[in-house]
């Protein structure tokens, strides 16, 4: 699935957002968290009760695994409006494997 990076005020959180129709299409109501396959290494990230509502991503913890990752391949920096598009590739349930687009 198609998705972007997202960032909080400041870019001082990162995440991946998947909007609302990937949402719908990819995720369950049921799960509380997902586990995302990055560079090979599984890592699991909170869904917020607002990922169900007005804020369709799951969030970098205090690891900042998403933000290593987003640093390696060079997508920290970004023109305001214009966020890195990346690719969540649903693997079954709730795990996923994420790469740059």
């Amino acid at each position: 699935m198609d998705a972007t990076v997202w960032a909080g005020t400041g870019k001082r959180q990162l995440g991946i957002r998947v909007g609302a129709a990937n949402r719908a299409r990819y995720f369950s109501k049921s799960w509380r968290h997902v586990v995302v396959e990055i560079d090979g290494q599984l890592r699991h990230f909170d869904l917020s009760p607002g990922f169900w509502s007005d804020c369709p991503e799951f969030r970098d913890g205090s690891d900042g695994h998403i933000k290593t990752w987003l640093g390696k391949h060079g997508l920290l920096e970004w023109p305001k409006g214009r966020p890195p598009r990346v690719f969540l590739e649903p693997l079954g349930g709730n795990l996923f494997r994420l790469f740059e687009r």
